[in-house]
């Protein structure tokens, strides 16, 4: 694979950012004359954070000072926190030895940041941290100690009440005379800091901190905007917006579904002929939007577009300038930032709407648009809380910083089995198997990263974790032991802050006998919201494919027809050719990528057709039973039936890989309480393909009875409107509501499922 990357890297005249080493570093190393020309025009060189090179960055180095020669680092072992891009403690610890033989070390012994009760916390914390390199720590603090002790504050309570806990300490510190800009809050992932920004915010503490930009509320209003301009079925009607007079009430929405999901409707046709019957604000937000959306279309510049959208066809720039709160500069910086990516844009292409848009999609999947969470040097002069992971927080310091969820599996945070580890052998100086070598590394990064926000405190120093809740007592991080006999452990109970509900329930009423077919539970346990943009409002498109992802519709495609001609034989040459025609007629036959498909394609039909050895099968069965006030419909791929033609077994299939939260799920389950209702008699399984396995649908009356209560659940909460929203940075850029999925209007929507 990564010989095909760098085959195709060369045939683009393209580098990447490992290149800008690894290519010099190349060149030097087989062109000595060339190094020795370089080398001479370099008197001295300086290398700051030398715990974080890597070692094609140790070869470099090699090449531009032979021996050594007027080269001076500075490292800190213990603040090693970038090994998940080669960084080790490995070169630190060979300097002197073996890559600059003859080279002197000398420490560093005052420190002129932090008063000396937070240097004594964290140095006891590096004295337990066993990492290569490392030399013992004697700091003593130039500023003395200042009568405030490191602080470790265990809450009552679950998540919620530690936000709480926060806003408590964050005005406690503003009254003792620390500003909200002077106070930094860091965490180890930003998924986190996206959770307490919202909580502080909602609890009046202002606050500088973007999260991820295509979410906030303002740039997706902008987004949805413009999708309106290519997207037919028009998702973001479904959105409430900010701006007054632009929301359609949710009430008449179902009058849009049979314009909408005609696929013969262009973009925009709805403003050009509006359904009958549309409620007085509903035809006045369409008038709205004649005018918001005239002359654009999905060729339109996107900067261009954004511009006069937000500068001369609406109030939105303009009612941000005149607010004087923190939340409205903070829009206002989201904006600045959204438009300055937008910018950077290829011009003069047709389709350049959806192309942004398609863009966005894959740098947030690929958690690409981390430099647009970075807050403007301009802002700085705010005065609002900073919020920032641990690993953007290096080489900053602040008067007070407060770090939550130290809790145990929180941080340190439990490694993942690494998805590609290194090659056993590939890494120089180790002596472990590649997973093993990942797994430490991960551990020894877990403890940099504390130890580097511990180290950022000037004056006050404050750590956080829930503890004590209802069902039971979460415990500490093991961290937290190690900051030595100076750290007050207090248990706090927090203030109670007036807080909007979360997720409120959606006004419902439902016309006639409700009906759901189980893949719609099985969404509505996935995401509720997107079960409710899907199956409720009908206003839901596709989502977004992979190639990977349409190669198994292939395989659906493929199975189904086989299951149609009654017998699956696993000598006939019917499957390779109902394959190897729908391949030919796919767009996938022409990616760079397609004989690795085709040969996957086919092997997952192979597993199929050696699952069913022959047996008569009867194609599509379709099974229902009432539960919760609800019909629920079970679709059965097939079922196999003995010599007499009588069903035995009832089989639904699954081209993927069991999913093992799949099948803890309560929609599975329907299948068997069907089976149980319907088809006494009969055994149910689910075949995997991609396992080339099968799995017999079999529960216990217990376990079997939860599920069903589980169901019964979430039927009931349809029934009541709760259809929360879940964010996934994975699956939610490629849902078709990604740029609109937000609060819904206000109304009452009616289903009619008669």
């Amino acid at each position: 694979m990564y010989e095909s990357y760098n085959d195709l890297k060369r045939s683009l005249d393209c580098v990447d950012f490992g290149d800008l080493v690894a290519l010099p570093t190349h060149l030097l190393e087989t062109r000595p004359e060339i190094a020795r020309a370089v080398a001479a025009d370099i008197g001295h060189i300086l290398v700051d954070e030398y715990q974080d090179v890597n070692r094609a960055s140790v070869g470099l180095l090699q090449q531009l000072s032979p021996g050594g020669r007027n080269l001076w680092c500075v490292g800190d072992v213990r603040q090693s926190i970038y090994r998940f891009r080669g960084a080790s403690s490995f070169n630190l610890s060979r300097f002197e030895t073996q890559d600059f033989k003859g080279g002197s070390r000398d420490q560093l012994d005052v420190n002129y940041r932090s008063v000396g009760e937070i240097v004594d916390s964290y140095q006891a914390f590096a004295a337990g941290m066993q990492i290569e390199g490392a030399t013992p720590v004697a700091l003593k603090s130039n500023r003395g100690t200042s009568g405030n002790p490191v602080e470790f504050r265990s809450v009552d309570g679950d998540t919620e009440r530690e936000i709480d806990a926060l806003a408590d300490g964050i005005l406690e510190m503003r009254n003792a005379g620390h500003a909200f800009r002077d106070q930094a809050l860091l965490c180890s992932g930003n998924d986190r800091l996206a959770k307490i920004g919202a909580g502080l915010e909602a609890r009046g503490i202002p606050v500088l901190y973007l999260g991820s930009l295509f979410e906030r509320p303002e740039v997706k209003d902008l987004l949805a905007w413009i999708s309106l301009l290519i997207d037919r079925r028009a998702m973001a009607l479904a959105r409430e917006f900010a701006t007054p007079g632009l929301t359609i009430p949710l009430g008449d929405l179902g009058r849009f579904n049979e314009a909408l999901n005609n696929d013969t409707a262009r973009p925009l046709d709805w403003i050009k002929h509006p359904p009958a019957g549309l409620s007085e604000p509903a035809a006045a937000a369409v008038a709205a939007y004649s005018s918001l959306l005239a002359g654009f279309d999905g060729n339109s510049p996107p900067w261009d577009t954004l511009a006069q959208l937000l500068l001369d066809r609406s109030r939105v720039a303009a009612q941000i300038a005149g607010a004087g709160n923190m939340q409205a500069r903070a829009k206002g910086i989201a904006l600045w930032q959204l438009i300055n990516f937008v910018r950077a844009q290829p011009a003069g292409r047709s389709g350049a709407i959806p192309a942004l848009l398609e863009r966005i999609r894959r740098l947030v999947r690929l958690s690409d648009d981390r430099d647009l969470r970075h807050i403007p040097q301009a802002a700085g002069a705010i005065d609002a809380m900073r919020l920032m992971t641990m690993h953007a927080s290096k080489g900053l310091e602040f008067r007070v910083v407060h770090i939550p969820g130290m809790a145990k599996g929180t941080l340190p945070r439990n490694a993942a089995a690494p998805a590609c580890p290194p090659p056993d052998g590939m890494i120089e100086g180790s002596d472990l198997d590649g997973e093993s070598f990942a797994e430490r590394e991960h551990m020894q990064e877990q403890q940099c990263l504390f130890y580097v926000a511990l180290s950022r405190a000037r004056d006050r120093l404050l750590v956080y974790a829930p503890g004590r809740t209802k069902k039971s007592e979460r415990q500490p991080s093991p961290f937290v032991a190690r900051l030595g006999f100076g750290l007050s452990r207090l248990y706090v109970t927090p203030s109670s802050f007036n807080l909007p509900p979360d997720n409120p329930s959606i006004a419902m009423i439902y016309r006639g006998q409700p009906l759901f077919r189980q893949s719609e539970l099985a969404l509505y346990e996935r995401c509720a919201r997107r079960f409710f943009y899907t199956h409720i409002l009908k206003l839901g498109g596709r989502r977004t494919t992979t190639a990977y992802e349409d190669m198994h519709e292939i395989v659906r495609q493929a199975v189904r027809e086989l299951i149609a001609t009654g017998t699956i034989a696993a000598e006939a040459a019917g499957p390779d050719e109902i394959v190897e025609r729908l391949w030919s007629a796919s767009p996938l036959a022409a990616l760079p990528a397609a004989p690795a498909y085709r040969r996957l394609a086919g092997e997952l039909v192979r597993h199929f057709v050696a699952m069913n050895d022959g047996k008569p099968i009867v194609p599509a069965h379709r099974l229902s039973f009432t539960l919760a006030g609800a019909t629920i419909e079970i679709e059965i791929d097939y079922a196999q039936t003995d010599a007499a033609g009588e069903l035995r077994e009832l089989r639904q299939v699954q081209t993927g890989h069991r999913r093992t939260t799949a099948m803890e799920g309560a929609a599975v389950m329907a299948t068997l309480l069907a089976v149980n209702d319907q088809a006494p008699g009969c055994g149910a399984e689910i075949l995997f393909l991609s396992d080339a396995a099968r799995e017999r649908l079999s529960l216990k009356d217990g376990p079997l009875d939860t599920r069903r209560r589980k169901l019964e659940a979430n039927i009931a909460a349809i029934l009541s409107g709760q259809f929360p929203t879940k964010t996934s940075p994975r699956s939610c850029p490629k849902c078709p509501a990604f740029f609109m999925c937000g609060t819904v209007p206000g109304g009452t929507f009616e289903k009619n499922f008669a």
